[in-house]
């Protein structure tokens, strides 16, 4: 199996948002190709000086013209590359930010914050700020980043890094450049957060997989064949919680997620079907991440089911926040940051459909979610594990189960199993819940029927989202800190 660094190593090298690339298990970068160190690397561009743009730009040029060999793409524009501090990161990313912004939006009801968001789902802690947690993240481990549109990416000074870790590096995020002239975003800004985070794993996975197949010298994928082996989401949840133990597993999961499930999952489509598996999924982008985390399972189990966003009726100060798909990595994320010890059966998930509310004000919040799995067990098994990490009682008698508790933390909290099939609801209202109001959204939520099984791959047969009351959750919590991340690749 084949395990990230360690925590030193990933705070200098720069495992996170802005792009890093590690060469598989047993690979020296210092070296030539994979598990040999007799012979000195094969052709590494010329003498790199951290600082110095004229260098950076012919180590450019030589990058470039493998990768193109390699993924036989063509870069078609110049790319262009800068260096940057970094103390004066954060400043630049700012400046980005702010000159590409877009005014922002009043017409689609209530912004909630992405701290808001994690904490209505429970999928954080309430303490603290996400915002304020990812920019601190991002600050101490950026190492490049590609702005898409542009054709141009900066790179991080840092005199501790190799000049073969830079080479890498710069390799991932020309990559990027590849994707940006050779696939259109066809993602659409409907998109979802599981549909979004599907195809970061295309992207920064497909990025890291290049990087290091550059790395190896041999300008081949024949070098991963017998050391690439599957790395799973419970390895990443293991890493990023080793690793990043300041850090909230809600940021540090999704993100080692995409970068190496994501790399392994495009090595294994890649092996069996060829780049133009790739090709297709930049094309036709997957619509959940079980796509991405079961790359070759078979056609049943790569549907899911959807559930209509309608059914609930508006409701005097209960404002609702938003509804989505959240899909296997979050839900692992709300299992595994209160019990850390479990294992997730990724494959088991089957669908899900989250509702939130802002009942009063931004601190009192009302949750309502439908979940499938693919059998009974595996639902029994999610609920008993949700509902031990947060002290609940659960009463399991055959095919069901049933929960009906108040708790200082959740509040009301009610849910029910029936076979595969789970139903919960939970949250505070201020002043306490209104008479009935609780029965009533129980009802409307055991009423809301699946819309259909779809697809992990994208069809033309699209769900509607404009006759929903519900907007979608922000796209924040699958990018960077703020609105402008998608520069942020």
């Amino acid at each position: 199996m084949r395990h990230l660094p360690t925590i030193s190593a990933i705070l200098a090298l720069g495992l996170v948002s802005c792009d890093r690339g590690v060469a598989p298990e047993g690979f020296d970068p210092s070296y030539g190709k994979y598990g040999t160190t007799q012979n000195s690397p094969q052709s590494l561009p010329g003498t790199l000086i951290q600082g110095d743009n004229a260098s950076l730009q012919s180590a450019v040029a030589s990058i470039q013209a493998d990768l193109s060999a390699m993924r036989n793409l063509p870069f078609n524009a110049p790319v262009v590359s800068s260096w940057v501090t970094r103390p004066r990161l954060m400043i630049l990313l700012d400046s980005i930010e702010a000159s590409n912004s877009s005014p922002p939006d009043t017409g689609s009801g209530p912004r909630p914050t992405e701290t808001e968001i994690y904490v209505a789902l429970n999928l954080m802690a309430p303490a603290g700020s996400m915002e304020s947690d990812r920019r601190a993240f991002d600050s101490a481990n950026i190492d490049g980043f590609y702005v898409p549109g542009t054709g141009k990416f900066w790179m991080v000074e840092d005199s501790r890094r190799s000049d073969s870790i830079t080479y890498s590096l710069m390799a991932h995020e020309l990559a990027h450049a590849m994707q940006d002239l050779n696939f259109a975003d066809t993602l659409g800004q409907d998109a979802g957060m599981d549909e979004r985070l599907a195809f970061t794993h295309v992207i920064e996975g497909e990025a890291q997989y290049l990087g290091d197949l550059w790395s190896l010298q041999d300008r081949t994928p024949s070098g991963f064949e017998e050391g690439f082996e599957r790395y799973t989401l419970a390895d990443a949840m293991a890493q990023a919680s080793m690793g990043h133990s300041k850090s909230p597993l809600v940021l540090t999961l999704p993100l080692f997620s995409y970068y190496w499930v994501g790399e392994w999952s495009i090595h294994d489509q890649r092996k069996h079907a060829g780049w133009g598996a790739i090709d297709a999924l930049h094309r036709t982008p997957p619509r959940t991440t079980k796509r991405m985390l079961h790359p070759l399972a078979g056609s049943a189990a790569q549907t899911f089911v959807e559930w209509s966003e309608e059914g609930f009726s508006p409701r005097q100060n209960l404002i609702p926040l938003g509804s989505d798909r959240l899909g296997e990595i979050y839900l692992a994320t709300m299992l595994y940051w209160q019990l850390p010890t479990q294992s997730w059966k990724a494959a088991s998930w089957k669908g899900d459909r989250f509702w939130v509310w802002r009942a009063g004000d931004s601190t009192h919040h009302i949750v309502a979610a439908r979940l499938k799995f693919e059998a009974g067990a595996d639902a029994s098994q999610f609920l008993t594990d949700w509902a031990k990490g947060r002290g609940l009682n659960i009463k399991n008698i055959g095919d069901q189960s049933n929960i009906d508790q108040t708790t200082a933390s959740l509040g009301l909290v009610r849910a029910e199993r029936r076979f595969d099939e789970i139903s919960l609801l939970f949250g505070k209202h201020l002043g306490g819940w209104p008479a009935g109001l609780a029965d009533a959204m129980w009802s409307e939520l055991a009423a809301i029927g699946p819309i259909n099984v779809s697809s992990a791959r994208r069809s033309t047969v699209q769900t509607d989202a404009s006759k929903s009351d519900f907007p979608r959750f922000p796209s924040k919590p699958i990018r960077i800190w703020k609105e402008y991340s998608s520069s942020r690749r």
